[in-house]
């Protein structure tokens, strides 16, 4: 089972949406996160996170911030489940490469994988290493799976709609309470 590392304290600041289906925003303190970074090793080997960063690059990269944190959440709930592999790669690589077998569509689309647009790859590693220390929300209420607002999958009869964020719908196992990845100090701004 992968171990975050926990935070009481960042100076993250989230605007709480109450109940409306709409994901928060996320403001960060980037010079107590940055201090923070630089104090902590990371949790996991380099592979693991580039297989997170990886993910949120190509499911996440046209998103804004909440949205990379959002798939950065969601692989790293499938790692906590009992449901799914107890690794970041094993999660993200479950299915393997034949078409339509796989969890994340990018894995198995023929592609090359090789970030291209450098600026959304900083970013996405940047969300990676943030979500590995504990030190960003899951802003999807615990969710495991999600799909573009564009397609309508069957399966997502079977989960528990969780919350709307950019471009895709979240859910979780209906049974499944919300997971959390960090504890931080959080309060509502007016």
């Amino acid at each position: 089972m992968l171990t975050i590392l926990r935070s009481t304290a960042i100076g993250a600041t989230l605007f709480l949406a109450s109940g409306s289906g709409v994901a928060p925003t996320v403001q960060i303190d980037y010079a107590a996160l940055a201090a923070a970074m630089l104090k902590t090793q990371s949790p996991v080997d380099d592979e693991e996170f580039e297989c997170l960063a990886l993910n949120i690059y190509h499911e996440a990269r046209s998103e804004p911030e909440i949205g990379r944190l959002a798939v950065a959440a969601v692989t790293l709930n499938r790692v906590d489940s009992s449901a799914y592999p107890d690794s970041i790669c094993a999660v993200v690589q479950q299915g393997g490469e034949a078409r339509h077998r796989c969890q994340f569509s990018w894995w198995c689309d023929g592609r090359d994988d090789t970030p291209t647009e450098t600026r959304a790859w900083q970013l996405a590693q940047q969300t990676a290493r943030r979500s590995l220390l504990g030190l960003a929300p899951d802003p999807t209420g615990g969710a495991t799976h999600y799909h573009a607002t564009y397609v309508h999958p069957s399966w997502a009869e079977a989960f528990e709609p969780t919350t709307l964020i950019g471009r895709h719908r979240f859910y979780r196992t209906e049974s499944g309470a919300p997971l959390q990845l960090a504890s931080l100090e959080v309060t509502a701004v007016n």
